[in-house]
């Protein structure tokens, strides 16, 4: 009872910081004689001495310290909860889950929800970032509405929305040796320091079959599921990572890296892809998502 009302919690809250009874009622608008009162009833509840009285004023318990902490917990959850429900209410109720690949990042933001945020103000984004597989099954479990993933496996039971190739490159060190502008092979890179993704990510997976089927066997010196880090990885000069050419844009226009075509049929047929879960019916602020996303990233209107 004691440990849930959250009008008690606000005034031993109160009572803890001011270290009065008195000062404690006047913050939470009450009279000093109800204070004392939901105290004294609180400690016959609780069956604990929460303050020690004294003449000067009163002092907290080892008991009234935790439950002051537990207070002050559950009033900034309150408060948390509180802020959350407005920041809905305020774009009227409209919340639009996307769940995508940190190289769609910068392409996404920059791009994808410029003008969703500006001519949409009823509507709110919410954005995490995950690998394929994770992207798959939070739109397949309703715990996003929309995804975006590179190397989609065929056998995802999601509804495609939009798709574009967007082959799988070597990116390179700009001071990294050409390798031929035709085009290069996986085992062109045998001898090369590799940074990878981690197994579970699309980009992986195709790059795993193609290696296998090519007998080339892929052992990274790092292995990470941070992109920025393969791209630092790339920039310092310690080697090679391989990436969709978009991933890379930045890194290219800035001299910090090349990006190397891969004469490849797989990789160089790879293709991105917006999705959502299959046979639901869209919410219209879903549905103008979607749109705007599929018109306005370079991941789905452009390729190399």
């Amino acid at each position: 009872m004691f440990g849930s009302d959250l009008r008690f919690l606000r005034i031993f809250a109160a009572v803890a910081r001011h270290e009065s009874l008195r000062k404690a009622a006047c913050e939470v608008g009450t009279s000093t004689s109800n204070v004392s009162r939901a105290l004294s009833a609180a400690e016959r509840y609780l069956d604990v001495q929460l303050v020690e009285r004294r003449p000067s004023g009163i002092s907290l318990t080892d008991a009234g310290r935790i439950l002051r902490d537990h207070a002050l917990r559950q009033i900034e959850e309150d408060q948390r909860l509180r802020a959350r429900l407005g920041r809905v209410a305020r774009r009227g109720g409209e919340i639009v889950r996307i769940r995508c690949g940190e190289g769609f990042l910068a392409d996404l933001v920059e791009r994808g929800v410029a003008e969703i945020i500006r001519s949409r103000p009823d509507i709110g984004l919410n954005l995490e970032i995950g690998a394929t597989r994770e992207i798959v099954e939070a739109v397949t479990a309703g715990e996003a509405d929309i995804g975006i993933a590179y190397a989609l496996p065929g056998t995802a039971p999601v509804r495609r929305v939009g798709t574009s190739r967007q082959p799988l490159c070597a990116i390179v060190p700009s001071s990294h040796d050409p390798l031929g502008k035709a085009g290069a092979t996986l085992a062109d890179f045998r001898r090369s320091e590799l940074a990878l993704l981690p197994k579970t990510h699309g980009v992986r997976q195709l790059l795993e079959q193609s290696a296998e089927r090519h007998g080339v066997v892929l052992r990274p010196a790092l292995t990470t599921s941070s992109i920025a880090a393969l791209l630092h990885f790339v920039r310092a000069g310690h080697g090679v990572t391989f990436l969709p050419r978009f991933s890379a844009e930045v890194q290219r226009h800035q001299g910090a890296a090349r990006i190397v075509e891969l004469d490849n049929p797989t990789l160089r047929t790879a293709t991105t892809s917006l999705f959502v879960r299959a046979q639901r019916r869209l919410p219209a602020a879903v549905e103008t998502v979607l749109e705007g996303l599929a018109r306005d990233m370079h991941s789905f209107t452009a390729s190399d």
